[in-house]
């Protein structure tokens, strides 16, 4: 048996037509979650952009959160891909992150991107025919993060209540 991870939530935030991203809603949310809903949230961490401040008042109320950046090399998605290869990834479907994950292209420089352009996203999602990767990068920094803090011999794949047959002696 080895550790995997499964996911529980995946959650988009889109800017209104026009508007911005409210980063004090979204550090409302994840205190929330964690102080009201008893979630039990171990870490949070932002890819840079505008993030030094969210960063820094999740810390104050106590809630561990780092800059993480899945852009500067594939190790996170090295790591989802091989999770995925070997069962021990899971997750309920989330059609953008299926969508993201499927349409992702390997640049010559080794850095994972998203298309320039999308079909399935302009005919199926929200029009826009620019490819996109936030979903898959959010979930690729988090998988990534799991293994990295979260090693636990109480969470592995495998059948839950079956023998481990290499501890069966044989006949």
């Amino acid at each position: 048996k080895e550790n995997g991870v499964a996911i529980d939530v995946v959650l988009q935030v889109k800017a209104p037509d026009g508007g911005e991203i409210l980063f004090e809603e979204i550090r409302s949310f994840i205190e929330r979650l964690k102080s009201l809903e008893k979630f039990p949230i171990q870490r949070v961490s932002y890819d840079g952009w505008q993030s030094v401040g969210e960063l820094q008042l999740l810390k104050k109320v106590g809630i561990n959160a780092e800059l993480q950046s899945v852009d500067r090399n594939s190790e996170a998605y090295d790591t989802l891909k091989a999770l995925i290869y070997k069962g021990q990834f899971e997750s309920y479907w989330h059609s953008v992150l299926v969508r993201e994950l499927e349409e992702l292209v390997l640049l010559p420089d080794g850095k994972i991107d998203h298309p320039v352009y999308s079909l399935r996203r302009s005919l199926e999602e929200d029009g826009i025919n620019k490819g996109s990767k936030d979903v898959a990068d959010a979930v690729a920094g988090c998988v990534n993060l799991c293994l990295k803090y979260g090693k636990n011999s109480n969470f592995t794949f495998g059948f839950a209540g079956m023998p481990d047959i290499s501890a069966v002696p044989p006949g």
